[in-house]
């Protein structure tokens, strides 16, 4: 095996050290994947040392962990495959294949909860997959959330009219709405009461109201946001990036609320701390600046 010229001398490009990974990764002779996944790191490491702004080996590295997940994930070992799915999501969290890989991982190994939230990144990232919204029609099914179910399944509908079991679907759908349909539809004045309610500081009263408006208004951005400043006047920031979320993903074209749900979610020490960076990274051309103080 011949060594990089570049990598003989005193300096030595990350560049240089993930096409190294790469021959042990590929390279049916010399396979060795802890040494490709340690010269990934090497790589990755010394990008974020040396402050480039474009990480130019995130791909390998990301590429490394996710084809490792693949691997356990056909083995039916979920546990495994759910440690480096998340590996690759904190090298490249933008992703939406990794996500939905992720969610289904997740979905196998019965943690529905946060295989809803893979599956809504996923979607956040790539809006116009079907086959996103349809895994997440299945998981919301599974959890007897009617509501967001149709909703999922209603842009499956829009989004992949080839789709061979369009019948089963539009079978679901139609129950869905047949469903909401009896029951007493409110007045559309119903979202201007609950500005006002808000606005007085009627806080409680405010949450019933959205509550009771909630089958009815799902597909309505502006009753998510609604629903998420009434959190944020009660100070739960957590149910106020849920209900941001919702309104993202129902509308996607929403620069503004991104914003918003970026900043809010940044400043959440939690879980949901990515998803401010991925939200920022759509609006901002230097997704890598907070990167810096990981690695040193």
């Amino acid at each position: 095996l011949m060594i990089p010229r570049s990598m003989q001398g005193n300096y030595v490009r990350p560049i240089d050290y993930a096409n190294f990974g790469t021959v042990y990764a590929n390279n049916p002779r010399l396979k060795d994947k802890e040494k490709a996944k340690h010269l990934y790191i090497k790589a990755w490491n010394t990008s974020a040392a040396l402050n480039y702004k474009v990480n130019q080996t995130k791909p390998l590295l990301a590429g490394y962990f996710l084809k490792e997940a693949d691997l356990f994930l056909k083995e039916k070992d979920y546990g495994k495959a759910d440690q480096l799915y998340g590996f690759s999501e904190a090298v490249n969290y933008s992703d939406g294949s990794t996500h939905f890989k992720h969610a289904l991982a997740l979905k196998e190994g019965g943690q529905l909860e946060k295989a809803i939230f893979h599956a809504q990144e996923s979607v956040l990232i790539e809006p116009e997959n079907p086959g996103f919204h349809l895994l997440l029609v299945q998981l919301y099914d599974s959890k007897g959330d009617a509501i967001r179910a149709l909703f999922h399944a209603k842009r499956v509908l829009a989004l992949w009219p080839e789709y061979e079991k369009k019948a089963l679907v539009k079978k679901q759908v139609e129950s869905w709405e047949a469903w909401l349909q009896s029951k007493k539809n409110p007045s559309p004045s119903d979202l201007k009461q609950v500005k006002k309610l808000i606005h007085e500081g009627r806080l409680g009263e405010a949450t019933r109201v959205l509550g009771r408006l909630m089958p009815y208004k799902y597909e309505n951005p502006g009753f998510h946001s609604l629903l998420g400043t009434l959190y944020m006047r009660q100070n739960d920031a957590q149910k106020a990036i849920v209900a941001f979320r919702h309104s993202v993903i129902v509308r996607p074209n929403q620069p503004d609320m991104y914003e918003t749900l970026g900043d809010l979610a940044h400043k959440s020490r939690s879980e949901e701390r990515r998803v401010g960076k991925e939200c920022r990274s759509r609006w901002a051309p230097d997704p890598y600046k907070k990167k810096k103080k990981t690695n040193r």
